[in-house]
């Protein structure tokens, strides 16, 4: 009797001791694949654009952290029914933000069957210097702002350093 209580007492702890081991050191690894998948949904965004109940397009967003800095590119495709027919219109957006989310440099794109337009420029403090080509002439001006410009993005982590609390409003850039 005495035997048989040590035999089962070894099996048990043996199973045990295989089912710790197990939980600890036999893991599943994640595939490749999927963890580049899962590092790329990190920096990678979608949003839709909707006109009356209606999605008419969207908007990409990609989010590449550099030194100190954060670079987006931005990509909105709409697809417009203007007298009766489809017209594809294309916002393209590189931006870098510095590491308070204030913009530091930018180019955007526009273009439509009807229009196409290019900018480009960079943010000192409060003055945004910048050349913007409507296709017939090319304007090179300077825009001195209230305070630094942001870019709206669904990343506000500018947000958590305000001590915002429960309950108070604010105002979203």
């Amino acid at each position: 009797m005495k035997s048989i209580t040590k035999v089962v007492l070894f099996i048990s702890w043996l199973i045990l001791f295989a089912m710790l081991l197990q939980r600890d050191y036999l893991v599943k690894t994640l595939d490749t694949r999927e963890a580049i998948a899962l590092e790329q949904d990190k920096r990678l965004e979608f949003q839709g654009i909707y006109f009356d109940n209606k999605k008419i397009g969207y908007v990409e967003n990609q989010f590449l952290p550099e030194a100190d800095a954060l670079r987006i590119s931005q990509k909105a495709v709409m697809r417009l029914n203007i007298a009766h027919q489809s017209h594809l219109v294309e916002l393209l957006l590189e931006a870098v933000l510095r590491s308070d989310d204030t913009l530091h440099t930018f180019n955007f794109v526009f273009s439509s069957p009807f229009y196409q337009m290019k900018a480009h420029g960079s943010v000192n403090d409060t003055l945004v210097s910048f050349s913007l080509d409507t296709g017939n002439s090319t304007i090179n001006d300077q825009i001195k702002l209230n305070a630094p410009p942001m870019i709206s993005t669904s990343r506000r982590g500018y947000l958590l350093n305000q001590g915002i609390n429960k309950g108070e409003k604010v105002r979203l850039p």
